[in-house]
């Protein structure tokens, strides 16, 4: 990969270049890199967010990672808009608003992939650190798989013969982290909504998911997941993988799982532990207005899984959660 570095220290700029810096939403520029901007390049004293002068602002004090992620992925975007201008990243949130680089550098991952925006030393690093995690992680999965006993290889020839036998549900149907608390649970759950798009887009452990997938929907309608499952605890840990893998993957191969096993019901502790609302059916009867509201606040939900979350923060979390829910008993009793 190509690094694009921002400089550390920025006290002046080209005529192409932006400054990018972290701000709050009231625009209100006193302190650090906000401060460097309006006095240097242009910020807007009482504007928060975009495009100011030779700067872009980026509001960091309005709450979790997961409230920041909108005006990153905005700012990506607008950046991607404009190739005429070089858009200088600092450690946006790492200062006054008080994350760590851990916390913000995810945020702009998809950024490595433009051309004219330059991330902090820091960001690139720990962007490369969590890549290098997942990767570890996906390739455990694959060498568990790949074991001679309880195998892939075994799974599949099972379930091709008529359901569950063996002792392989935790890597063969992974489920989000959270849901269970054996050593195996654990091992083999899925962290993240990254990890479980990166688990699908993998070669080897999409490709075996899509296959012994097909083979559970190749059952007849009227067969019981309780009993090709082997027992209702692993139908229901199906139902939960079919879940996680149907939000990063819609209308694939695991809704239909859903639709034809489990009544288009999705696993309603996933989605807990993702902040999703849990009335699908509601969902797809709602009205555009509804489902944009819902859509825009579970693109912000998918960024930062429950479980990486603070007490606060999972209690503001659960709050605006269930003002989702809300909105579609409005629309029922409406």
């Amino acid at each position: 990969m190509n690094k694009r570095i921002s400089p550390e220290m920025i006290d002046s700029l080209q005529e192409n270049e932006v400054f990018v810096f972290g701000s709050n939403l009231a625009g209100l520029h006193g302190g650090g890199a906000a401060r460097a901007a309006y006095e240097k390049f242009g910020a807007v004293w009482g504007q928060g967010v975009g495009l100011q002068g030779n700067s872009y602002a980026i509001p960091t004090m309005q709450g979790g990672v997961e409230e920041i992620k909108p005006y990153v992925d905005e700012f990506i975007v607008f950046a991607k808009a404009h190739p005429e201008k070089r858009f200088l990243v600092t450690r946006i949130g790492c200062g006054i608003a008080g994350f760590y680089d851990r916390d913000i550098a995810p945020l702009f991952k998809a950024a490595l992939e433009v051309e004219n925006i330059f991330l902090p030393e820091s960001f690139i690093d720990e962007i490369e650190k969590e890549a290098s995690i997942m990767e570890t992680r996906l390739e455990s999965f694959v060498q568990v798989q790949d074991s001679q006993y309880f195998g892939y290889s075994e799974a599949l020839e099972e379930m091709k013969s008529g359901g569950k036998r063996g002792h392989w549900i935790w890597y063969i149907f992974p489920q989000i982290d959270g849901l269970g608390y054996s050593k195996m649970s654990q091992q083999y759950s899925i962290k993240s909504i990254e990890e479980a798009k990166a688990y699908l887009a993998h070669p080897v452990l999409g490709a075996r998911l899509r296959e012994i997938t097909e083979v559970v929907l190749s059952y007849p309608t009227e067969a019981n997941p309780d009993e090709f499952m082997m027992s209702s605890i692993d139908a229901m840990k199906l139902k939960s993988s079919m879940t996680l893998f149907d939000i990063v993957a819609p209308n694939d191969i695991f809704a239909q799982v859903l639709d034809k096993f489990f009544a288009g019901q999705r696993d309603e502790k996933t989605l807990r532990l993702l902040n999703i609302a849990t009335d699908s059916v509601e969902y797809d009867n709602a009205d555009d207005a509804t489902k944009s509201k819902v859509d825009l606040i579970k693109k912000v939900f998918q960024s930062n899984p429950a479980s990486n979350q603070s007490a606060k923060t999972k209690e503001k979390r659960q709050s605006i959660f269930e003002k989702i829910c809300n909105l579609f008993r409005k629309k029922r009793q409406g």
